[in-house]
């Protein structure tokens, strides 16, 4: 396969870039716009549902041709030494994030960042209905990590530095914590010490699988954490 999309001029790659990057969130549209409409009846659920996910299929079939074009590959399964590596990683990563999270109470006296007080606002909303919170769930555990991973390290890292190994990931890993919209500095290196393990764990394994698979993992435990939140 001709990598098509690295011969594009920097401005052009940049722009293609830089419209992704606006649109990549669509499907995280839908269950917003369910609850500050209150639309909640079984039709409404029903659109909603086949928005979404169609929304979705969408955006992944896009980003996923477009990370081909930049010369990503796609390997269908883990070796023994990737699933190691995804499972050390990712143990550093949260280690590394817990001991920011500290930090940021220190020095910024606050108790969560911005991007997660923003969950448990919807999650915690008086208008959310169950089938408008299990869409919401679906996008954080599964779609965000498959959307966020092809976009900031497959697209991303492959279409301006295939070459190199540092710069991608300290670009990578800014353009992941600015994406995350942190209103302190403190909070937004937790973004982006995520971001640079993920973006190392790419780089050094060349399979985008092993990303999704700890940024889902990842995920998850963020949203245990906070459901019980919630509950107590």
């Amino acid at each position: 396969m001709t990598h098509s999309l690295r011969k594009w001029p920097f401005w052009g790659r940049l722009l293609l870039f830089g419209v992704l990057y606006l649109i990549f969130t669509l499907p995280s549209v839908v269950p917003s716009y369910l609850l500050n409409h209150h639309l909640t009846t079984p039709l409404d659920i029903g659109i909603g549902y086949v928005a979404f996910f169609g929304l979705a299929a969408a955006m992944i079939y896009v980003l996923v041709q477009i990370f081909k074009q930049a010369g990503g590959r796609k390997p269908w399964r883990l070796s023994q030494a990737e699933w190691l590596k995804t499972l050390l990683i990712f143990a550093l990563a949260r280690i590394t994030a817990a001991v920011l999270s500290v930090v940021n109470q220190l020095l910024s006296h606050e108790t969560t960042t911005q991007n997660d007080a923003a969950w448990t606002s919807l999650l915690t909303s008086g208008k959310a209905h169950p089938s408008i919170l299990i869409l919401l769930m679906v996008y954080l555990i599964i779609i965000a990590p498959i959307l966020e991973e092809l976009l900031f390290r497959g697209i991303l890292m492959n279409l301006f530095w295939p070459d190199s190994f540092w710069v991608p990931i300290l670009i990578s890993a800014t353009v992941f914590g600015l994406a995350h919209q942190s209103n302190t500095f403190s909070s937004f290196l937790i973004y982006f010490s995520m971001g640079a393990f993920f973006a190392y764990l790419y780089r050094s394994t060349g399979n985008l699988y092993t990303d999704i698979i700890a940024h889902m993992t990842n995920n998850l435990l963020a949203a245990v954490t906070l459901i019980m939140m919630i509950l107590h």
